[in-house]
């Protein structure tokens, strides 16, 4: 019996082999979670600085880095 996955995975190129890795990774809960503990850090951090707000409200920097981020992240999912 043939297993048409294994068959198709050994098919595939390197390049779409880093692409499902990437997607994967992108796609996974644990990378949801952890950008928005980096997100809700960066803003904690800036509201609370004292003397030194490098990305101040309503945060465009990180607007910034985020849009980036999702522009090319979207391709991949």
């Amino acid at each position: 019996m043939i297993n048409v996955n294994e068959v198709a995975d050994e098919e595939l190129t390197m390049g779409q082999k880093i692409a499902d890795k990437v997607a994967a990774t992108i796609g996974s809960w644990r990378f949801i979670i952890i950008q928005g503990i980096v997100l809700a850090f960066w803003m904690l951090l800036n509201s609370l600085a004292f003397t030194f707000h490098w990305d101040n409200y309503p945060y465009v920097l990180c607007n910034l880095a985020r849009s980036f981020e999702a522009a090319f992240s979207a391709p991949l999912l």
